[in-house]
């Protein structure tokens, strides 16, 4: 009979997660998660916003708007309700990033990013 295992982390029994990023090495930060729900729709949302390649959402705020994400190897933030995102200038990586955040954002310096909006690059017509 095969030994059965206790899953390490809830992405390994949740089959419905797309972001297959490894997990977070570092604490995750009090009120975020790293179980993303609706992953694919928040990346278009976030390209839609930012205009960057979204490759993974690395944490989720819990009953916020805000998220940590990778676009290839720079780590950013965006808010949904305030529409502002943010590169991490410092410290550089994610789990580096995160350590940070749950350090109460110590040494983390931001740079803002350029408002695209909903620009989706298709025509508008006119009303």
């Amino acid at each position: 009979m095969p030994a059965t295992s206790t899953p390490q982390h809830p992405h390994d029994s949740d089959t419905t997660h797309i972001n297959r990023e490894p997990p977070v090495k570092v604490p995750i930060p009090e009120g975020w998660t790293d179980v993303i729900s609706l992953d694919d729709k928040v990346k278009e949302l976030l390209k839609m916003r930012t205009g960057l390649s979204v490759n993974a959402i690395v944490l989720e705020e819990v009953g916020g708007a805000r998220y940590i994400f990778q676009s290839g190897s720079q780590v950013y933030i965006w808010n949904d309700i305030s529409e502002l995102g943010y590169r991490v200038t410092a410290p550089q990586g994610r789990d580096a990033v995160v350590g940070a955040i749950v350090d109460d954002w110590k040494g983390v310096t931001l740079e803002d990013l350029p408002y695209v909006g909903w620009d989706t690059g298709k025509d508008k017509e006119a009303v």
